[in-house]
């Protein structure tokens, strides 16, 4: 409070203090410029004032309703009345309220102004409403107005010495009346000595009043306005601020604000500033500020001035002037514009544009370029802000700009300096566009800061330092290039880049990027281009990793440069390739787990793609992989057993070792390919089984594998068989006999039972011994049929389908041949059989019997039929002998009656009474009579009936001809007073007949249709309503009919429908008015119906509840469907509630988007069928407090707000401070300690208060002071950051340093830029400065002695552009500027067109020539040619280049050929490829030919002819290239081979026709037509034997001709060789040791020689027949008188062949070879070696023989068997035990893989730990854990590969140095060489090819060998 008391004192004393001087100094006193500089000091005293305008507190506040106020101020106290009360003291008064009576007074003195707020008051007043004196100031909040009487001021200021003054944030609408100003003096009154700081102030001077000024015929002077928003209205021929009607306007002053003024009209004008009509001078008016529109009322008005005329505005005027015409409309041409651009502080516009900074600079509007206005610098501190602006600098030999450089918000930016440095000084850049700064010596001396520039260049030459000497910081911006010319010095002393991840190149050309995060940028280098380069992200999958530029550190990468990425390693995984998924980068490779690729500028994610590896281990046999993944396929090989005997059966997948699964590319082939095609490991096993023999009779029997294949002979035990007994002709199968070679064997063993030996097809499971097979059969027997036939036959149970034959047994059903339907059956007859064989259906008379072994005849006796047929009719018997009754209906049709029947015989002798029937009968619709012998036709006669209509209703029905009707008109529903006459087109009737309403006649053949005519009316239905009072009314046609609608409670009227339409679908009438209740219509011919609708009334309630709250009703209202409805919400801010929204439910359902807006107070909607009701919902209103601010919600100020409203908050401007932030003083807005604008209203009420920091003067003379923001500042705040510059020096001045006052600037004192921190108090600070030959330039263009040449003269110093002239007219184009005379030219670029330099003082004449090069013309025959420098010929058709241009050339694409090759045909250029489509060639000297060469594209067509229509084909090859080399491959198909080619074109001539492929070197300019022949292959089939072809490949199909080689099996010794059987096929030549001979066969099919020989070659060689072969080879053991020999081969362990056997004993006696049959025999197996198959557990003997041979146990490892009469050979077979081990350990893959050597020593141990392991575990896998356990160091782990065991083996024998060096290429770690190199030094591992295979996998039977060897015990 006793603040505010000082700033209104000190406001006081100021004005008084103006004043006083004013009156002691009269000559200074004209001069408003000198008032307003004394005023400085009580200017601020009311700015500090206006700042503290918002009412206090504690202001008192007066009602003017209540009484007039006066207010005075006495002594420097202010004082109030009201009324007629006494005077109160009253620092803080505010005056408010409406009144028609009371005016307002206030009366300040010299020494203390009277300060009123007005608070929305208004006054009415036939006085003044205000009247003031002395200085006053009126704070004007809220919107107040005021209107005075006339001869009245709106605001009336007495004419003296006081000084109104106006401030405030309100807004003040101040009327005059008649002959009064708005503002100023009243009738004849001056308006003088008004001043508005701010408000919105509006001024309406009555007629003849000033707006703001004097009164009719007052002048107006010393008005002031600095602020605010003003509009100043004049009455008719005054001014709108100055004098009113004849008087003048004087000493006015307009610096800032936004003012409107307008001019009053009148003949010879007023003006809108200045004097009134007539005599109103305008003298001493300046307008220097502000944004001004004036606007004329009359043609004659004018603008500033008056009766001396317009005066114009001074060229320091810095805002906006708009000049408008009496119809509004701008005038162009004198309006001032300005242009948004600020330099040093100071706005400039379209009157001072050229004249900037003292005409330092000058702004061209047209290109929005701001330049230097003189050549040379400016010197002192530039700051420019300059939106959308070019700002282009050119200091030609000079500096650009010498000082502290800023500028801001530019366009684009270039400084440019010829000879010097462009930019002497700190410089700190904003731009949008492009910096561009270039000059002879330094870019920038200092530092540069740029900000946001889309690109930058920088180029400097300079020895002495950087292109910028010292810090250039680049934030946000774009590519930046940075150049010193000078190659031996940097960029600059220190470079920043900001804001954006980039790369950059220190050469020109490009070259590689380099990342700052591996290389730092270096400001040394001498060039630098940075260009911004995001950085993105790689992801790659887990355990996948990846290196930017090969290094570890880097985990993002910029686009270009190269990432490596590996994939995760894995031993039981194959990495199968990498997909990208986001990035769309390119890889080197992406199939190999290690590639790379060059980033893009995205992020990139890879996913790689991996296949499991499963285990194959292959039992008997080998693979070509010890792990697949799936699909994949391994090649397999069988190991033939040792057993000469057995013979590869096929591989099968050992299912209980088996997790996966797989197929066999040929499961019966020994070297075959098998494909994992389900995940899991697997064990495979090539089978070996002994064959057995089936001996059946071919022509009976055919014998079948299950597998589908047909073999006669060779089978083997387990095998399913199937054998079918053939169809034999006139014999039938009866059953099987079988017979074994094996005594023992029983059908049960096979899988039959006795009663399968009756079926014909019988399965069974082939047993260990031969197999006799014989299909038994019947034979047929005869059966005759006379006048029967067969109807079925059963055959063992089964239907046989049309039969032919008959067997002993058949169930034979015969029926009579009813075919002949003249006969009847009798009985049976039978032979061959007796009839009590025979039984007989009665129903059917079918006869079955049993087929006996004898020939059977059957005999049908039948008797004749006669037949009875019936027309229109029925019979229940059609035939019968003679003698049966028949009955006879006559069918008698639905509107028919039977008349009688028509009897007729076949035999003309038969008569009526033959039958039984006289003629009466034939009357009755049913007869029943004897058949006659004679067939009888009958015929049953009816007659149609009819019926008669009389106006369309049946009247009679079932009436035939003849019938007499009566009928009358009352039937048809005529009355006779109605009834006129009948109407009838069926019936001659007489006109009496005609009119007579009862009529007789006789019925006719047909219906009878009559109509009444009737005397015409029509009847009216009216559905509620009434139709001439009735419901129901008949009506003539024509006449009117009245409607009338029911009164309906609830319901209201809407319309009349006519249910009744005519036959187009209208209605039949048309009422008059359908919406009146009360209408007519005139009747039509037909009645009529109508219906009354209505619609019922619903209820519309309005109610209103708080949001949560009950609801309570407002209002109701009824309404029908589609009425237009309004609801309401009225206004309850009285309750301190506001609406918030509308709630609706119909019916009680709430309905969604009813309202067309349920956030508005007032909504529509249109009403629905159903109750309504529309709830209003109101949410609290809460306080707004805000200290030193206000609120505003939707734009609106406010006091309160509704939860949820956002809430705006507007901090106070105060005088000398500055809004530092708000405080939350409930913590419920979110902006505690913020800056912020906006927040959500809580649901309770907001305290918030603005705080300020105190801002200190800052004064600087000759220069700008700026903030941190680069915003032009007077006054700062302790801490802020300051820059200075000072104003640019004049041509002959230069900057000398500060004169500095309250802060320390050191060193910085002499720059004319500078930096400091705000102290806490008054800065000033004052610039000072000091006081400081033509040459002829000839530019000719071209070398030529008459080219054409420009000569002007230049001042050094000056910028000189040139341009070379075009001469493309002359295919000549520029190639480079070249100084021929004068000195100290320095073009900034010579290969530019256009280019320029700083005119240099030189003593010579500069010349300059520009080079011109030739352009040479280029044709492309067949295709284009592009190039950057390939240019239009002057023809305006042709292209051409100049030489040493790069030009490409592409070959066109032309239909159905291809390019070739390229032809120089003028021009001798060499082409970089000139077989490419697309090459590249370096212009010559001369004009260039180059023809594109193509060959043709041709078809090639392929036929396969393979003899067989189904398998033939036809292929064609498109796009062959004329002469280029063709592969063509004729197909692989089954059962095929192909032959030759043959040539169907007469342009192919073939070397080889039986290559395939078939290659062509070059192919012919035609299509090829090519047929691939094939022949037939044919099954070859060696038992005990292998066939191969020419080429030594086994052979199991040939071709006809084909040369074969057989070789039987090798023998096991105790066999001998008998000789070949052929079993199929045709041989008559044979080879024997190449020896020709003819072959025949004996009756068993053996091969014989000439001389009848059995052929006993084992091999032998013959040529292919035309069909299938097979072929055995025959053995046999050799006959002993005695005994046969025994014999136990290698076993079997884990499908390795071991060396042990097994032993064999009679009597307990061991058995040398052979034993005696009967004898019992006792064999053993030896177990294998537990070192090397531990655990395994014996599994069964496997047994070969010629005889049957039983064992008492074949899965025991020692039992017996009785000698049979043949030899024996045994295999024992060993296997893993089962195995129970620990479920988390991993079981040993594959076992066993290596079929090595037993260890050696030690072996005693490995064997005792392995039996008691077994003994414990039972298997392999826990056996080997326990025997390793023992055996390797404690805690090692188990080695489970090659590497592992090496190491260690080598790290327990101390690591011992190998004898040579290691040179393993597959083994990188130097220890583990050493590991291997000495294990395969001692023996214990291997190596081949200088590999040692580290990863190999190792089987823990193998570690135990290994280590042993390594370790032997004692």
């Amino acid at each position: 409070m006793r603040q505010k008391k000082l700033a209104q004192r000190a406001a006081s004393a100021a004005l008084a203090a103006c004043m006083m001087f004013t009156l002691s100094a009269p000559a200074l006193a004209e001069s408003t410029n000198a008032l307003m500089q004394l005023s400085i000091n009580s200017r601020s005293s009311i700015a500090r004032l206006n700042e503290q305008n918002s009412i206090p507190e504690n202001a008192r506040v007066l009602d003017i309703a209540a009484g007039d106020i006066k207010v005075t101020v006495s002594n420097g106290v202010q004082y109030v009345v009201q009324g007629n009360g006494s005077p109160e003291e009253c620092s803080a008064l505010v005056v408010s309220g409406e009144s028609t009576q009371y005016n307002l007074t206030i009366t300040g003195d010299g020494g203390a102004a009277a300060n009123v707020y007005l608070n929305n008051l208004k006054i009415t007043s036939d006085g003044a409403a205000v009247s003031v004196s002395g200085d006053v100031v009126l704070i004007v909040e809220g919107e107040s107005e005021l209107h005075s009487g006339k001869n009245h001021a709106g605001v009336e200021k007495a004419n003296d010495n006081g000084t109104l003054t106006i401030i405030g944030s309100g807004k003040l609408s101040a009327y005059g009346g008649e002959s009064g100003a708005g503002i100023g003096g009243g009738n004849s009154g001056a308006g003088s000595k008004i001043v508005i700081e701010s408000g919105t102030i509006e001024a309406h001077g009555g007629r003849w009043g000033a707006g703001i000024g004097g009164g009719n015929g007052g002048a107006g002077s010393y008005i002031t306005i600095r602020g605010g928003n003003v509009k100043a209205i004049p009455g008719g021929e005054a001014a709108g601020i100055g004098g009113g009607f004849k008087g003048n306007g004087t000493d006015i002053s307009i610096e800032g604000g936004t003012v409107h003024a307008e001019s009053g009209g009148g003949n010879g004008g007023t003006a809108a500033i200045g004097g009134g009509r007539v005599e109103g001078t305008g003298e001493n008016i300046q307008i220097t500020g502000g944004d001004i529109t004036l606007k004329k009322a009359g043609a004659d008005d004018i603008g500033i001035g008056g009766k001396g005329g317009e005066i114009p505005v001074a060229d320091t005027f810095s805002g906006t002037l708009t000049y408008l015409d009496e119809t509004g409309a701008p005038d162009a041409d004198k309006n001032i514009v300005k242009y948004g651009i600020t330099v040093n502080g100071e706005e400039f516009n379209s009157l001072n544009k050229d004249k900037i900074l003292n005409g330092a600079l000058r702004y061209d509007p047209d290109t929005k370029t701001l330049s230097l206005n003189n050549d040379g610098s400016y010197i002192g501190k530039l700051t420019i802000n300059a939106p959308n602006t070019t700002v282009d600098l050119n200091g030609g030999r000079y500096s650009a700009h010498q000082g502290e450089l800023v500028i801001e918000d530019a366009a684009d930016v270039t400084l440019t300096s010829t000879e010097a440095k462009a930019v002497f000084g700190d410089a700190n850049i904003t731009c949008t566009g492009k910096l561009r700064i270039t000059g002879e010596n330094f870019a920038v001396d200092g530092n540069l800061t740029v900000n946001n520039a889309s690109s930058v260049e920088l180029i400097g030459k300079s020895k002495d330092g950087g292109t910028v000497t010292g810090a250039a910081v680049f934030n946000n911006t774009g590519e930046v290039t940075i150049q010193n010319k000078d190659a031996t010095e940097g960029a600059a002393g220190s470079i920043s880049y900001n804001g954006k991840d980039y790369v950059y190149f220190t050469t020109a050309d490009g070259g590689a990027l380099t990342d700052p995060r591996i290389t730092p940028i270096s400001a040394g280098a001498n060039y630098l281009h940075i260009v911004p380069s995001a950085l993105h992200s790689i992801t790659v999958p887990d355990g996948c990793s990846y290196k930017v530029e090969n290094r570890d550190d880097l985990t993002a990468a910029h686009a270009g440069q190269p990432v490596t990425v590996t994939a995760s390693a894995d031993a039981n995984r194959r990495f199968k390739g990498w997909k990208v998924t986001a990035g769309d980068v390119k890889l080197d490779d992406a199939s190999l787990s290690t590639t790379s690729f060059v980033m893009k500028d995205k992020d990139v994610t890879l996913e790689a793609s991996y296949a499991d590896l499963y285990d194959i281990t292959v039992q008997n046999g080998t693979a070509s992989a010890e792990k697949a993944e799936v699909n994949e396929t391994v090649d397999v090989q069988a190991v033939k057993p040792a057993d000469p005997g057995k013979e590869f059966s096929g591989w099968k997948i050992v299912e209980h070792k088996s997790e996966g699964k797989g197929t066999f590319a040929n499961a019966d082939q020994e070297a075959t390919t098998f494909t994992l095609t389900e995940a899991g490991k697997v064990t495979l096993k090539a089978m070996y089984r002994i064959p057995r023999e089936i001996t059946a009779d071919p022509d009976t029997v055919t014998l079948t594998k299950m597998d589908g294949q047909p073999v006669m002979t060779k089978y083997f035990a387990g095998d399913t068989v199937q054998a079918v007994a053939k169809t034999v002709q006139g014999k039938l199968f009866d059953c099987w006999e079988i017979t074994f070679g094996g005594k023992a064997v029983t059908l049960a063993d096979i899988g039959l039972k006795e009663a399968d030996l009756k079926n014909s097809t019988i399965e069974f499971t082939m047993p260990a011994s031969s197999v006799n097979l014989t299909a038994v059969y019947k034979e047929s027997k005869g059966l005759t049929l006379e006048n029967a036939k067969i109807v079925s036959v059963m055959r063992n149970g089964a239907i046989v389908t049309d039969p032919t034959e008959f067997f002993a047994g058949d169930v034979i059903t015969v029926a009579p041949d009813n075919s002949d339907t003249r006969y009847q059956f009798v009985r049976w007859d039978v032979e061959g059989i007796a009839k009590t064989d025979l039984t007989v259906d009665e129903k059917t008379n079918n006869a079955t019997f049993t087929m006996p072994d004898t020939d059977v005849t059957i005999h049908a006796r039948r008797n004749r039929l006669f037949t009875v047929s019936v027309d229109n009719g029925s019979v229940n018997k059609a035939t019968g002998i003679p003698g049966t009754e028949v009955t006879a209906t006559a069918t008698v049709g639905e509107k028919q009656k039977f008349d009688h029947w028509e009897v007729t015989f076949a035999d003309k002798d038969v008569k009526l009474a033959d039958i039984g029937l006289k003629k009466a009968d034939l009357t009755n619709p049913e007869i029943t009579f004897n058949i006659p012998k004679s067939n009888v036709s009958l015929k049953a006669v009816c007659k149609d009936m009819h019926t008669v209509t009389i106006n369309g209703k049946e009247v009679r029905t079932e009436k035939v001809e003849g019938d007499s009707i009566t009928i009358n008109a009352a039937e048809a529903g005529v009355s006779l007073d109605k009834f006129e006459r009948w109407k009838t087109n069926d019936l001659p009737l007489s006109e009496a007949e005609l009119t007579n309403p009862s009529l007789t006649f006789t019925m006719p053949d047909s219906n009878v249709v009559l109509e009444i005519v009737e005397k015409e009316t029509y009847t009216v239905t009216v559905n509620h309503g009434k139709a001439n009072g009735a419901k129901t009314v008949d009506v003539k046609p024509g006449t009117e009919v009245t409607l009338t609608a029911d009164t309906r409670e609830g319901y209201v009227f809407v319309g009349w429908k006519v249910e009744t339409e005519d036959a187009d679908g209208n209605p039949i009438v048309t009422v008059a008015n359908a919406k009146n209740e009360t209408t007519s219509f005139i009747m039509p011919h037909g009645a009529v119906v109508l219906t009354a609708e209505y619609e019922q009334l619903h209820t519309v309630t309005v109610n209103y509840k708080t949001d949560g709250g009950a609801e309570t009703k407002h209002s109701e209202q009824e309404a029908i469907y589609g009425d237009k409805i309004t609801v309401t919400a009225n206004d309850r801010t009285a309750e301190n509630l506001a609406f918030d929204h509308w709630e609706v439910t119909v019916d009680g359902l709430t309905v969604e988007n009813l309202l067309d807006n349920a956030r508005a107070e007032e909504a529509h909607f249109d009403m629905r069928r159903g109750e309504v009701v529309a709830t209003a919902v109101y949410k609290q209103l809460h306080i707004i407090n805000v200290h030193d601010g206000h609120a505003e919600v939707n734009g609106q100020t406010a006091e309160k707000a509704k939860e949820g409203d956002t809430v705006t908050v507007v901090p106070d401007t105060k005088l000398h401070k500055r809004f530092k932030s708000w405080k939350d003083d409930k913590g419920n807005t979110g902006l505690n300690g913020s800056t912020g604008t906006t927040f959500v209203m809580p649901n309770e009420a907001v305290d918030l208060t603005a705080e300020y920091v105190e801002l200190y003067a800052l004064d600087v003379t000759y220069g700008t002071a700026y903030d941190a923001d680069h915003n032009v500042v007077n006054e700062a705040a302790a801490g802020d950051k300051i820059t200075v510059e000072a104003d640019k020096a004049k041509p002959d001045q230069i900057f000398t340093g500060w004169t500095v006052a309250g802060v320390d600037l050191g060193e910085d004192q002499k720059n004319p830029s500078i930096e400091f921190d705000m102290p806490s108090g008054k800065v000033t600070l004052k610039a000072n400065y000091s006081y400081v030959h033509d040459q002829k330039v000839t530019v000719k263009y071209g070398t030529e002695d008459d080219a054409d040449f420009d000569t002007t003269i230049y001042t050094p110093g000056n910028p000189v552009k040139i341009t070379a002239k075009s001469r493309r007219s002359e295919d000549l184009v520029f190639d480079h500027w070249e100084v021929e005379q004068g000195t100290g030219v320095n073009l900034t670029n010579e290969k530019a067109e256009s280019t320029s330099f700083t005119m240099p003082e030189s003593k010579d004449e500069i010349v300059l020539v520009a080079h011109y090069e030739q352009l040479h013309k280029i044709t492309i025959n067949d295709g284009t040619a592009t190039g950057d420098k390939l240019m239009e010929m002057a023809d305006g058709k042709s292209v051409g280049a100049v030489k040493g241009a790069e030009i490409t050339i592409e070959a066109a694409v032309k239909d159905n050929q291809v390019f070739d090759s390229w032809t120089v045909e003028q021009g001798g250029v060499t082409l970089t490829d000139g077989t490419n489509v697309k090459t590249t060639f370096t212009m010559g000297e001369e004009e260039v030919v180059i023809t594109a060469n193509y060959k043709n594209l041709h078809k090639i067509t392929v036929h396969g002819d393979t003899g067989d229509e189904t398998l033939n084909y036809t292929e064609t090859i498109l796009n062959a290239k004329e002469g280029a080399k063709q592969e063509i491959t004729a197909k692989e198909i089954d059962g095929k081979r192909f032959d030759h080619w043959i040539v169907n074109s007469e342009n192919l001539t073939l070397t080889d026709d039986t290559a395939n492929p078939l290659v062509i070197d070059a192919m012919p300019n035609s299509d090829l037509d090519l047929t691939a022949k094939y022949v037939d292959l044919y099954a070859l089939t060696v038992d005990n034997g292998t066939a191969h072809d020419k080429d030594n490949h086994i052979a199991d199909e040939a071709a006809a001709g084909d040369i074969i080689t057989v070789e039987a099996d090798k023998l096991t010794g105790l066999e001998s060789f008998v000789g070949w059987k052929l079993k199929v096929g045709t041989i008559t030549k044979i080879t024997v040791d190449g020896v020709e001979m003819e072959v025949s066969t004996d009756a068993d099919g053996y091969l014989l020689d000439a001389d009848g020989n059995k052929i006993t070659a084992e091999t032998f060689t013959f040529t292919m027949p035309a069909g299938k072969v097979e072929l055995q080879a025959v053995t046999s053991i050799p006959a002993y008188p005695m005994s046969f020999p025994v014999k136990i081969l290698e076993g079997v362990a884990a499908g390795d062949t071991i060396t042990t056997g097994g032993t064999v004993t009679v009597d307990g006696e061991p058995v040398q070879y052979t034993v005696k049959p009967g004898q019992t025999v006792k064999i053993t197996a030896a177990a294998p070696d537990e070192r090397v198959y531990p655990g395994m557990v014996f599994d069964y003997w496997e047994i070969k023989s010629n005889v049957e041979v039983i064992l008492d146990d074949a899965n025991s490892e020692s039992t017996t068997f009785t000698m049979p009469k043949g030899y024996v050979i045994l295999t024992p077979h060993w296997a893993s035990s089962a195995v129970v081990v620990n479920p988390d350990e991993p079981i040993d893959p594959g076992f066993p893989v290596e079929p090595e050597a037993p260890a050696a020593d030690g072996s005693g141990a490995v064997i005792g730990v392995a039996a008691a392991g077994a003994a414990i575990w039972g298997g392999y896998e826990i056996t080997t854990r326990v025997i390793l356990n023992d055996l390797l160091p404690e805690g090692a782990a188990i080695p489970t590969n090659r590497g592992e065991l090496a190491m260690l083996i080598w790290t327990q024998k101390g690591k011992p140095e190998p004898a040579a060096e290691p040179a393993f290429t597959d083994v990188s770690d130097t220890e583990l060489a050493k590991a291997a190199q000495w294990c395969v030094e001692q023996g214990l591992l291997t190596a081949e090819d200088g590999k040692f295979e580290p990863d190999g996998w190792t089987p823990k039977w193998r570690v135990i060998q290994v280590w042993n060897q390594a370790f032997p015990k004692e």
